[in-house]
């Protein structure tokens, strides 16, 4: 049999037609094992290039290996070599499970490598504790490079969450309802755990306590969180100087509050408009009077006719003027719509989400 290992992919072309019809059976005979062994066809065993993983000579590891690059590793931390992470410092409290799935996949057939944070094909790391930012290399952003702390990370080409039903959450904090009990005994202990369960919600990893009873969520996309300058045409239309900057990393609006904000502002924009409404009415009333507007002569005391300059003048201010009226009743109608439109919940651009929140 030549060197399953050499040439191209296998297709079901390179079988025999009886194997062909085995493959295409729905009842799903059993293959012949002497022309689809080591061709992986039907997920049978398929023998291919792949690396090998790098025990430490005296090393905690154990090691479940499959037969296609694939290892659950049971160790201490360690996100690269044997030397890296807490368990290359020889720390206590840093175990660590490594689901991996094509262990370094672009080096050559039989090459010894250990795990890589970076190279690896997807990883899930469950860590009791790690440096997991410094370890996968990732933007600070304003929660910071956490350290010395439980971790549970995963990194692939493509993540998918999915559910069926029940939605999804993402939570920081502690559980709610749940108070720590004191393994100690005696009154000082129990007040002290009174004063803790009254602050704090839960441990962390490290026996510890965290003041903050809801730590961030940030969304970091292209795993950048740096300043960005304005362009030369942002600068001229937002009146900024050369080194104006804008942060890349915001936060992100409360639907409901950003909601009745935008209400405000829209009803102080149409009370502005019915102002300047009964303003151009005003004027328009002042300049038909003025237009039609008479003296009495001293002799022999009758009036004068209007003067046709100031005629001719009030009719096209009242003509302009009419149209500017015509625009802010269009306003108010535009303003009516788009509150109808953005900022009801029935509205065909609804701009909060049904099913997304965050706090």
């Amino acid at each position: 049999m030549s060197n399953p290992r050499k040439g191209s992919y296998v297709s079901e072309e390179n079988f025999s037609q009886e194997v062909q019809r085995e493959l295409n059976n729905p009842v799903g005979s059993r293959l012949r094992i002497e022309e689809s062994h080591g061709k992986g066809i039907a997920n049978t065993f398929l023998q291919e290039p792949m690396s090998k993983y790098f025990f430490t000579p005296g090393g905690s590891d154990k090691t479940i290996s499959g037969r296609n690059n694939t290892h659950i590793i049971f160790g201490r931390n360690q996100p690269n070599s044997c030397w890296s992470g807490h368990g290359g410092k020889g720390h206590h409290k840093s175990g660590e499970i490594s689901l991996i799935a094509g262990l370094a996949p672009h080096v050559k057939d039989g090459t010894v490598v250990n795990k890589n944070s970076i190279d690896d094909a997807a990883m899930l790391f469950i860590s009791q504790k790690s440096d997991v930012d410094t370890d996968f290399g990732l933007a600070a952003g304003q929660i910071g490079n956490v350290k010395n702390r439980s971790a549970v990370s995963m990194k692939a080409d493509n993540i998918r969450i999915i559910s069926r039903g029940g939605g999804i959450k993402l939570v920081t904090g502690g559980s709610q309802n749940t108070k720590t009990r004191s393994r100690g005994l005696g009154l000082v202990n129990t007040v002290s755990q009174l004063v803790q369960d009254s602050i704090f919600t839960e441990r962390d990893s490290t026996g510890g306590f965290s003041a903050k009873p809801a730590p961030g969520i940030e969304l970091i996309a292209g795993n950048n969180d740096e300043k960005q300058k304005l362009s030369f045409l942002g600068r001229i239309l937002n009146g900024d100087d050369a080194d104006s900057e804008v942060e890349t990393l915001q936060p992100v609006p409360l639907g409901e509050n950003l909601n009745e904000c935008l209400v405000k502002i829209i009803n102080e924009i149409s009370n502005l408009n019915g102002q300047v409404y009964d303003l151009a009415a005003t004027q328009r009333r002042f300049n038909a009077r003025l237009m039609s507007h008479t003296h009495i002569t001293t002799a022999p005391g009758v009036p004068t006719t209007p003067s046709l300059s100031v005629m001719a003048s009030g009719f096209l201010t009242n003509v302009k003027i009419g149209f500017v009226q015509s625009k802010l009743v269009a306003q108010k109608v535009g303003l009516a719509t788009h509150t109808i439109n953005y900022l009801r919940s029935f509205g065909s651009k609804w701009i909060c989400s049904e099913n997304v929140r965050t706090t």
